[in-house]
């Protein structure tokens, strides 16, 4: 990340890869020093490649009620984007480990592919494919609350009694290539480089409350 005039504080900044030419239409890039005969190309100097941190939020929260209101389901999305996320954990399988998809699968994306060849083969060692579309939808948490029947309160002497059952980090929906976007090991460090390293996803859990009004 860099703090230069004229660009957001603390952006991504890169050797972008400009180019990707399939020359000799095998499915499988790889670099050269010679022009003629390379496949993945990479800028000579760093270019601002996107914001650290989300520019864009937005949260809605729908709710629907049934049976006279005694039935309420009720959800939370959460949209986050405008940035790119780090993807370091696939950077060292690539570099360190040497067993990433676009490394290891012939298969793979070009795009895949060239996140490889940029950073190993290139002599400018180019991160640019691992900073990623950090947009995110999440289904952060969905619940469902019945009111009892006031023959139910009665029996336990209270005013009233509802039951919510709950699930949460229910969904997630991104294009970014990592487990999760938002996901940054920094977070509790005090770094300013947020990065998606080693690290798992939010756990999906539920739970079952009971209120009880007395």
């Amino acid at each position: 990340t860099r703090v230069t005039e004229g660009y957001p504080l603390f952006g991504w900044w890169a050797y972008a890869i400009n180019k990707i030419d399939d020359k000799n239409k095998d499915g499988i890039l790889t670099y050269n020093a010679n022009p003629t005969l390379n496949e993945v190309f990479v800028d000579d100097s760093m270019t601002y490649r996107g914001y650290t941190q989300p520019t864009r939020i937005f949260t809605a929260t729908p709710g629907f009620e049934f049976l006279n209101r005694r039935l309420r389901i009720q959800a939370l999305f959460d949209y986050r984007g405008g940035n790119k996320a780090y993807n370091n954990t696939e950077r060292i399988r690539c570099v360190s480990r040497q067993n990433c998809n676009g490394l290891m699968n012939p298969k793979s994306s070009f795009e895949e592919q060239a996140m490889a060849v940029a950073t190993l083969n290139n002599p400018q060692k180019s991160l640019d494919g691992f900073l990623q579309d950090g947009d995110f939808v999440k289904l952060r948490e969905m619940s469902v609350r019945w009111s009892m029947p006031t023959q139910v309160s009665n029996l336990i002497r209270a005013r009233s009694a509802d039951m919510v059952f709950s699930g949460r980090n229910l969904g997630l929906w991104s294009k970014y290539r990592g487990i999760d976007p938002e996901n940054d090991f920094t977070a509790t460090g005090g770094g300013d480089v947020p990065q998606d390293f080693q690290t798992i996803g939010l756990a999906t859990y539920w739970t079952l409350r009971f209120n009880i009004g007395f």
